[in-house]
């Protein structure tokens, strides 16, 4: 839906109202939008950056940060999530949320996933000569994609032996929606995943309906609990806490481990202690860092857990 008082030529209002109709097919069925000019601004927008994405591994755009992984028992690092940044010409450091999606529409996520399974393996296999005492793990995010549409356990594979890597230090993050559209296709691929060794995790867990099914389905190690419920454990009169326990427990009596992300606060902490969850991951301890402070961090032999 428009305002066309404002228009000098036909194909302006129809290129207006199909912007508002993509609008309001995104936000779900039976919607309407009325154009503004914003709409049409962030349209422009995402088209610049389809075409500049086609340029950020070739020209050297991509950079990785890293966030620690702590033990909540022991409050040492065990390891890091590997986070990918794209340093656009012009504009800076770009975050992941801002243009992961269009690269997931056009196609361009494997390339980018697959950089970021190259670099990743790289940076951990200098890390585990360097500090071979810490046994440092490397979570490393795969879009639904790569499982459907590329040779991740070649690839992998490849990496494992050119960098020798333990495979059990690699942990592939997965989303409900990089199994869900192609179930048995997934299972193929995460079975062959997990005979290599690598360990699989399920992130985001409880954000997707169907995930208690894939716990069964899939050969899943470690359980990631979705942001969300760890933010609302200090809340009152919340199920949150009844949620969150459930979720451990049942992960502990599938073999599987336990991380927390987004904890922010010492009472989160303490409460996910109680529960005896595994291993943490959030502000409390230390935003994404990029390289050369990680480096620092792991030369001090000191803790970023408080």
């Amino acid at each position: 839906m428009i305002n066309s008082g404002n228009y000098n030529a036909p194909d302006e209002i129809i290129r207006d109202g199909s912007i508002a109709v993509h609008q309001a097919k995104t936000l779900g069925k039976a919607r309407h939008q009325i154009f503004d000019i914003s709409m049409y601004q962030q349209a422009m927008l995402q088209l610049g950056m389809e075409g500049d994405l086609r340029r950020p591994i070739e020209e050297d755009e991509c950079v990785l940060h890293y966030q620690p992984f702590i033990s909540l028992e022991t409050q040492e690092i065990v390891g890091f999530e590997a986070l990918i940044r794209w340093d656009r010409p012009g504009y800076g450091i770009v975050m992941p949320q801002d243009f992961i999606s269009v690269a997931e529409k056009n196609g361009l996520i494997v390339p980018i996933g697959n950089w970021v399974l190259r670099q990743g393996c790289k940076q951990l296999g200098e890390w585990s000569r360097q500090y071979p005492e810490k046994n440092l793990h490397l979570g490393i995010n795969v879009a639904s994609l790569q499982i459907s549409q590329s040779d991740v356990v070649g690839e992998l594979t490849k990496l494992l032996h050119k960098h020798q890597l333990d495979a059990q230090k690699i942990e592939l993050e997965i989303t409900e929606s990089g199994i869900i559209d192609n179930p048995v296709a997934a299972a193929d691929v995460m079975n062959a995943l997990n005979q290599l060794g690598v360990q699989l995790s399920i992130d985001d867990f409880g954000a997707g309906y169907s995930y208690l099914s894939q716990l069964y389905r899939f050969p899943f190690d470690i359980l990631k609990i979705d942001r969300l419920f760890i933010s609302q454990l200090c809340d009152h009169y919340n199920s949150s806490i009844v949620f969150v326990e459930a979720i451990i427990q049942l992960a502990k009596n599938l073999g599987m481990r336990v991380v927390a992300e987004g904890i922010e606060n010492e009472e989160q902490l303490h409460k996910l202690n109680e529960m005896g969850c595994d291993i943490g991951q959030g502000y409390l301890f230390s935003k994404p860092m990029p390289h050369d402070e990680v480096v620092k961090l792991l030369e001090s032999n000191q803790c970023v857990a408080t």
